[in-house]
């Protein structure tokens, strides 16, 4: 195969974005990449028209007077009850929503109602609440996204403890029209997510038992000497992606999205899904089941300081501080480099990314409690 050379411009583009950090882990380079959901991973609800909103146990007259309560002006809720289609489904009352109503609601509005579902229907406001990754609008390149849609999306979108945040993808839906690849191209940008490719660079003067000894936590330095070792000792060739380095469960996963495989009934794959099966060789089911973060941490894992200096391959948890909710956890990998899948949607991929952009989708409710855990060897 030919060698390809970029051009002068995108070389320069490649220099700007490489980051280099040397610690006890080595020396790595990294670099962001950004993956989207492929079509495969779309559900037909992604391509929903209708706006719906869900106010659960409430009558009408109830769910007016919620959304009177928290700012809806006087004229929006009479549209609201006027051309509004009410009804009662399974999972309590509906109003399918008018254009005129999502477009004349106001940010202040926006937020006071995503707050209110969150407060009063987790459920609901988890499905229909995109969190967008890095608090800004990088992603949305005029080659993915028309300057039109990108302006609605911005006038949608709200800022909710620190994210940034956005509720309205029907009405997008709606606006883009029977323009299909349009339509699967937006949602691939509107859930794209940041990650890293990682190396480790290593030449003649790398201290190779040092960096085994970082990277070989679980009972893997053989495996991990093996490969350092050979590069170390091979001519011309200086960097190992890290995917060499990681074990055998997430070096399979590594910027995969969920199979049908390894999801349950109820639940699917998710961050803690994903940092409880760093060491594993294979996925648990139970690992779904619905019991505390104890339970599949009493066995194989003892609880280190949270001041402590983090190993490769412990898990991080992060908890509401009021009452130890659980939030969201990732592996350390080395410096400011996790593990992580954000959130149990199929639509997010198993990442190595920086902790700030991982934070970004995580609203910032204060000082999280943060629980360390470090795999017992041989476990």
């Amino acid at each position: 195969m030919p060698e390809v050379t970029p051009s002068a411009e995108a070389a320069e583009i490649l220099q700007v974005e490489k980051t280099v950090t040397t610690g006890p882990w080595g020396t790595l380079e990294y670099y962001p990449v950004r993956l989207e959901p492929p079509t495969t991973q779309f559900l037909q609800s992604l391509f929903g028209k209708t706006t719906v909103w869900n106010f659960g146990v409430l009558t009408e007259t109830g769910a007016l007077a919620e959304l009177r309560g928290i700012g809806f002006s006087e004229e929006i809720l009479e549209t609201l009850r006027a051309e509004g289609r009410w009804g009662r489904a399974k999972s309590g009352l509906e109003v399918t929503v008018p254009d005129s109503v999502v477009e004349s609601i106001t940010p202040d509005n926006r937020l006071a109602l995503a707050e209110w579902f969150h407060s009063n229907n987790y459920d609901f406001f988890s499905r229909i609440t995109v969190n967008i990754e890095g608090g800004d609008f990088s992603a949305f390149t005029e080659d993915k996204v028309r300057p039109e849609i990108l302006e609605l999306v911005k006038t949608h979108s709200f800022v909710r403890k620190g994210v940034l945040s956005f509720m309205d993808l029907p009405f997008i839906v709606r606006k883009i029209g029977d323009r299909e690849e349009e339509r699967e191209t937006f949602i691939r940008t509107i859930f794209s997510t940041r990650a890293l490719v990682v190396r480790l660079l290593i030449d003649e003067t790398t201290d190779r038992a040092a960096i085994v000894d970082y990277w070989s936590w679980g009972e893997r330095a053989s495996r991990v000497e093996s490969i350092v070792k050979g590069v170390q000792a091979t001519m011309g060739v200086d960097k190992i992606d890290i995917v060499h380095l990681l074990p055998p469960l997430p070096r399979r996963y590594l910027y995969a999205f969920s199979r049908i495989s390894d999801s349950s009934v109820h639940n699917t794959p998710d961050c803690f899904w994903a940092s409880v099966h760093f060491f594993k060789r294979s996925p648990s089911p139970r690992v779904l089941d619905s019991l505390s973060i104890e339970h599949y941490l009493a066995h194989d894992f003892t609880e280190v300081s949270a001041e402590e200096k983090l190993h490769f391959g412990d898990i991080v948890c992060l908890l509401r501080p009021e009452d130890e909710s659980f939030i969201h956890s990732y592996v350390h990998i080395a410096d400011d480099i996790v593990f992580t899948k954000n959130g149990a949607s199929n639509l997010h991929p198993f990442i190595l990314t920086l902790k700030s952009d991982m934070m970004s989708l995580y609203p910032h409710e204060g000082e999280c409690k943060v629980r360390v855990f470090r795999q017992i060897p041989g476990r």
